[in-house]
């Protein structure tokens, strides 16, 4: 399923992209699927984050004195998603289990993020979510000015982008953290991008109202 190049991406930098992850056929089903789903606004602001959770050392990221936010709209049930099922067990979950060898047996089944404009995610880390995680970008032809461009940070002078092709997988090594954010979508964007996260992890984790409940996928 990978190739050399991408396996030692993920084990000694922690990141890389699956580009054309999925049939072609079978992504514009999940696209078509995704934007018939409801979603609800989710605006998020965490005090004291950036002094434990999200906190660093490199001075071009948050302070312990800032507040992590993010604001997204989150799809309604997920789960009766049966394209999004599919794309779940035939394809995300034995991703990660070879990329894991075999260790991930704990799922949080993905959760669909709708991104437009005014719409963004402070620099964090997803590495309490999951020891592998990925970012599943789905869209319809996205420019290089609609935003949306997830950057992984590198150091104090060094953040590498992360383009939101369709059906592009950005797929995790969360035991090595790195950093990430996502900027606000700018107001002249009149349409919607779509983000499928999911983590996955040899134990069930903590349950959110974002983040769902674990799958035991043995």
């Amino acid at each position: 399923m990978f190739n050399s190049n991408d396996r030692e991406a993920y084990e000694n930098t922690g990141y890389f992209n699956a580009d054309g992850f999925l049939p072609e056929d079978l992504a514009a089903q999940l696209l078509d699927s995704i934007r018939d789903m409801k979603y609800e606004t989710v605006e998020q602001v965490r005090h004291g984050h950036y002094s434990h959770v999200f906190s660093s050392e490199i001075d071009t990221l948050p302070k312990q004195d800032d507040s992590y936010a993010a604001r997204f709209d989150l799809a309604e049930n997920p789960r009766d998603n049966d394209v999004l099922m599919q794309v779940f067990e035939e394809h995300l979950v034995p991703a990660i289990k070879d990329l894991s060898g075999g260790r991930c047996e704990y799922f949080l089944f993905p959760n669909v993020y709708r991104l437009g404009k005014g719409h963004y995610f402070r620099s964090h880390v997803d590495s309490y979510a999951g020891i592998s995680g990925y970012s599943f970008f789905v869209n319809d032809g996205w420019k290089w000015d609609y935003g949306g461009i997830l950057s992984m940070v590198h150091g104090r002078d060094d953040a590498r982008p992360i383009f939101p092709f369709h059906n592009r997988a950005l797929l995790r090594n969360e035991e090595i953290p790195s950093h990430h954010f996502l900027p606000v979508v700018p107001d002249y964007v009149d349409r919607y991008q779509y983000i499928i996260l999911g983590w996955a992890d040899e134990k069930p984790g903590e349950t959110s109202k974002v983040r769902g409940d674990y799958l035991e996928m043995r």
